[in-house]
């Protein structure tokens, strides 16, 4: 069995663990203020959820006790992977007005098997869910959702609210010390969704092993990501995207949504990654945090912040495929490639501009190299707007017309358009890049590392003189003399663009076609000695 086809079985079985039990609940279903019921009405709620009687699913025993039914050692007869619910506890399921309701799912101690591997889950939960949300579960465990011509309880979001949606305790691992992938994810939550705004989504303590068939192995492990503050932008997409006759308004709402979604102050509050790591085919990669927020100032300005402290990347000699690429790391005196970058861009929305400085938006490897941003930026709603509108046309336009789509494309470039560039800077810093090069060249032509930094400041500045029909007059002096005095004496390379009028972003684009466009662009190059 191919590795694709374990992970893709991995996945299945995740997904039927989280569908065919169709279970959730808060920390005991019990717990926190619940609705009153009476008898009669919990057992017509069991009724619409399939769970009155042994049908669909069978139990080892069953008790009402306090408005929650409970139920242990469950099992689904009629299901193609075998599985068992240690405890399923349902918390005032009812019958409102036609619509089955409950007030809290949970299953605890499940277990799915295969013929590779068993996963195993502590606990699935839902916690008030809204009245379209509740209704669709019972249409699961009940079966109903499986017969011919189902619609869903409801096509808004609002109805589809909920505390919490959550799994926790998941474990994957191969039958017999088999071969099969191994993982776990400690927990994966939606929680307080409004119908419009979600107020947190988190995966913690996840990690997944494959030792591969040929030895190739892989690992993933994520200590946490979560977002908070997500606008359910596309909540209502999903929900109608079966409704046939309907898909020209489904175009619009999706322009609609991807707009919002586009928009410059952002479709979320926070993001936080911590503990990344990922190893294959002998290179391995370790984040240890990244964060994103936007905060907003007194003067109704925002700022974009994005902070990466660290990234390390090592390249294993042992390893076929990275032999060489570590030798020449190590070579140029690196073990590790470490990098760091951090972001500040101020929005003003009034004005539909942003901008950044070089202190504050910056691409850095340590012991090599900084590259810094300023630039003064408008009409990033403009083209937000533009591009959700062709998007929204191209979703109509591949049911419709697909023979269209790739003039649309094209129509996603002339966007860029709406992007005016005011003014911007670009600065290269050597933080010891340029030596380590000329030392790596040094000991691969033998020579001395004087003699190979002469020869590179040689070679840069007669490319760029072959090239210099190009560029505007003056300019390939300008980037020749820059960079041959950064070989030559280390420092920094800044690039300005300086136009007499705003530079839509889409000229960028044609410079394939057209290099006199830069003459437009009031380029100049200057070298920056080192401090």
């Amino acid at each position: 069995m191919t590795d694709a086809i374990r992970l893709s079985k991995l996945a299945a079985i995740s997904a039927f663990a989280a569908i065919a039990v169709t279970a959730c609940g808060p920390d005991r279903p019990g717990e926190g203020p619940r609705t009153e019921v009476t008898r009669d009405q919990i057992e017509e709620g069991l009724g619409a959820l399939g769970m009155a009687e042994e049908s669909r699913m069978e139990w080892d025993s069953s008790v009402i006790d306090g408005g929650v039914a409970v139920f242990t050692g469950v099992t689904r007869p009629d299901s193609e992977l075998p599985g068992r619910i240690g405890r399923f506890s349902i918390a005032a399921p009812r019958v409102e007005g036609g619509v089955t309701r409950f007030d809290a799912l949970e299953a605890e101690d499940l277990t799915v098997e295969d013929e590779d591997q068993i996963t195993r889950l502590e606990r699935l939960k839902v916690d008030q869910p809204g009245p379209g949300l509740s209704q669709w579960l019972s249409d699961v465990m009940a079966g109903r959702m499986n017969e011919g011509g189902y619609e869903p309880p409801s096509r808004s979001a609002a109805d589809y609210t909920f505390s919490e949606v959550s799994m926790s305790g998941m474990t994957i691992a191969p039958r017999d010390n088999g071969a099969a992938p191994t993982g776990r994810i400690a927990r994966m939550a939606l929680e307080d969704f409004d119908g419009q705004k979600l107020g947190r989504a988190v995966i913690e303590g996840m990690a997944f092993r494959d030792a591969g068939e040929a030895g190739e192995a892989f690992m993933f492990a994520l200590e946490e990501f979560s977002m908070t503050g997500m606008d359910a932008l596309f909540a209502e997409i999903f929900l109608n995207l079966d409704d046939e006759t309907g898909f020209p308004a489904l175009g619009d709402a999706f322009g609609d949504a991807m707009s919002a979604w586009m928009r410059p102050t952002g479709a979320f509050d926070a993001m936080r990654v911590r503990g990344l790591e990922l190893a294959a085919g002998g290179a391995s990669i370790d984040m240890p945090s990244m964060d994103m927020r936007y905060e907003t100032r007194r003067d109704d300005s925002i700022d974009i912040i994005a902070e990466m402290p660290s990234l390390r990347i090592a390249l294993s000699p042992d390893a076929p495929e990275m032999a060489e690429a570590s030798q020449m790391l190590a070579m140029m005196g690196y073990e590790v490639l470490e990098f760091a970058a951090y972001s500040r861009t101020r929005f003003d929305p009034q004005a539909d501009r942003a901008t950044t400085t070089l202190d504050d938006y910056w691409f850095e490897l340590t012991d090599g190299l900084r590259i810094s941003l300023a630039q003064d930026v408008t009409g990033l709603q403009a083209y937000s707007d533009a591009t959700a509108a062709l998007m929204s046309e191209m979703i109509i336009l591949a049911e419709e017309d697909p023979a269209q789509l790739d003039a649309a494309d094209e129509r996603l470039l002339e966007a860029y358009g709406h992007l005016k560039v005011n003014a911007m800077t670009i600065r290269i810093e050597d933080r010891d890049l340029v030596s380590r090069l000329i030392a790596m060249n040094a000991q691969m032509q033998g020579v001395s590392p004087e003699e190979a930094r002469m020869q590179a400041a040689t070679m840069v500045s007669l490319g760029i003189a072959m090239a210099g029909g190009m560029l505007p007059d003056g300019l390939a002096l300008q980037l020749g003399g820059a960079i041959s005095a950064l070989i030559s004496e280390g420092g920094a390379v800044e690039l300005v663009m300086n136009p007499d009028e705003p530079v839509g972003m889409d000229l960028f684009f044609k410079l394939d076609e057209d290099m006199s466009v830069l003459s437009d662009l009031g380029l100049s190059v200057r070298h920056i000695p080192p401090q």
